[in-house]
């Protein structure tokens, strides 16, 4: 709306300027022409700028259905500024049925969420939750509504073959950095990888969750699309911290029966993107030659 607004308004600007040249009554210098533009007022500016100003002036004035500083004598300006007292009124009843649309749409959604948040609460407490609980799932609610829930909405607006196009994009743009990272992922030809990804699941974890166990079998690759985990010890003892962008548990996609060697705690809310590995086998059995190359890959890795 602001382009147009502005657009517009440069038009109008433009005609008061050119429309009582082109009518051919104007001489700037003449003292007997009865268009504005033949004004003392107009002698003055000099300049193209100067000159585009005042037209500024007069146009906002016509469209805004004001009173004009400088006469209106002239049939092509009367006609002019007619048409543009016009188009004014009609562009603010437009302009403010989109800002009544727009803040009705704001209103209904806003309620609509805080009626959600609501039920919500009355729920958990007559589930009889303890405020602990209750703060832990609803900062989960909040995350899962906010992020995840927002885009199966999105998507399920969409008609059946754009969302399988656009399913497919999204997909390849959502996890681009996730492939950059996975060195098995990059391994994959684009038909495959595109069915893989089709099978990542989102999990959020929320501060001191466990993501892994120590000793557990290893049988999903995790990439952290948010928030931080700390590598623990049996002992407790921190070994590091993972961020944003950070992966662990590649190996297992393809070596079986291997044990985690540390636990994987949560420390703050966090969403990982998980692939498990009979997911990922299901898809590479039909790949037999892939499978052993990422094989040979994952274990020359390993023994590095």
């Amino acid at each position: 709306m602001l382009m147009i607004s502005i657009i517009c308004l440069h038009w109008a600007t433009c005609l008061e300027l050119y429309i009582p040249l082109a009518a051919g009554r104007v001489a700037w210098e003449s003292s007997t022409s009865r268009s504005w533009l033949s004004s003392d007022y107009m002698k003055k500016r000099d300049t193209i700028v100067k000159r585009y100003i005042s037209s500024l002036n007069r146009a906002t004035t016509a469209l805004m259905s004001s009173s004009h500083y400088l006469h209106v004598n002239t049939t092509e300006d009367i006609i002019l500024n007619l048409l543009l007292t016009i188009l004014g009124r009609i562009g603010f009843i437009y302009v403010l049925a989109q800002l009544l649309q727009l803040m009705t749409t704001f209103d209904s959604t806003k309620k609509r969420n805080v009626r959600e948040v609501q039920q919500f609460y009355e729920y958990m407490k007559y589930k009889e939750l303890p405020y602990s609980i209750q703060h832990r799932v609803f900062e989960y609610y909040e995350y899962y509504q906010r992020n995840i829930e927002r885009n199966k909405m999105i998507m399920s607006q969409v008609s059946p073959n754009l969302r399988e196009v656009s399913a497919r994009e999204l997909l390849l743009h959502e996890y681009e950095e996730m492939i950059a990272k996975v060195n098995l992922l990059r391994q994959l030809p684009q038909p495959v990888l595109s069915e893989v990804l089709t099978l990542i699941k989102s999990e959020i974890y929320l501060p001191n969750d466990p993501i892994v166990k120590s000793g557990s079998l290893g049988d999903s690759l995790f990439y952290i699309r948010c928030g931080t985990v700390a590598v623990m010890k049996n002992t407790g003892e921190e070994i590091l911290r993972l961020s944003k962008g950070s992966h662990f548990g590649e190996i297992s996609l393809i070596a079986e029966h291997e044990r985690r060697l540390a636990d994987v705690i949560a420390l703050e809310l966090c969403e990982i993107s998980v692939l498990k590995r009979s997911d990922f086998l299901s898809i590479l059995s039909s790949h037999a030659n892939l499978l052993n190359r990422l094989q040979r890959l994952a274990l020359t890795r390993l023994e590095r």
